[in-house]
C-alpha cells in the first residue's frame, strides 16, 4: 500500500491515522495546511480511500499482510533446515498462513464491495 506514496504523503498519513487535523499537520511537518489537503489528496487517490477511516484499516490490513508475509518466508527458510517429516510440518504451516492471507484479502475485498454499493445507493 505504502510503495506509491512519497515519503512526505506518508509522513501526512501517519499523521491524519493518528487523529491530527490538516493544521496540526502543518505544524508539526513545517507546511501550510493547504500543502497538507493536497498531500492529503494524493494519498487517497493513490490508496483508493475516501476517507481517514478507510486509511487506518487499509493501513492495518497491509501490515498484517505483511506480517504473514515475513511470517511465510522466515518458514520457508527454516523448512529447509529439517529432515522430511518437520519439513513437512513447516510446509503445512506455511500452507495454513498464505490461506488465511486469501481470506483476508477476499473479506476485505467484499467489505469494500458492499460499502461502495450501499453509498451509491445512498446517493
Amino acid at each position: 500500500m505504502l510503495d506509491n506514496l512519497t515519503g512526505r504523503e506518508i509522513d501526512v498519513l501517519n499523521l491524519l491515522v493518528d487523529g491530527y487535523t490538516n493544521a496540526e499537520v502543518g505544524i508539526i511537518l513545517g507546511i501550510s495546511h493547504r500543502t497538507v489537503e493536497i498531500h492529503r489528496s494524493r494519498v487517497y487517490s493513490k490508496t483508493g480511500c475516501r476517507n481517514v477511516a478507510e486509511l487506518s484499516k487499509k493501513l492495518i490490513i497491509s501490515n498484517v499482510i505483511k506480517k504473514i508475509d515475513e511470517n511465510i518466508d522466515s518458514h520457508k527458510v527454516l523448512a529447509d533446515q529439517f529432515d522430511d517429516e518437520r519439513r513437512q510440518e513447516f510446509l503445512t504451516t506455511i500452507d495454513s498462513m498464505e490461506r488465511l492471507k486469501d481470506v483476508i484479502i477476499q473479506t476485505i475485498t467484499q467489505q469494500v464491495r458492499i460499502r461502495r454499493k450501499l453509498m451509491n445507493k445512498i446517493r
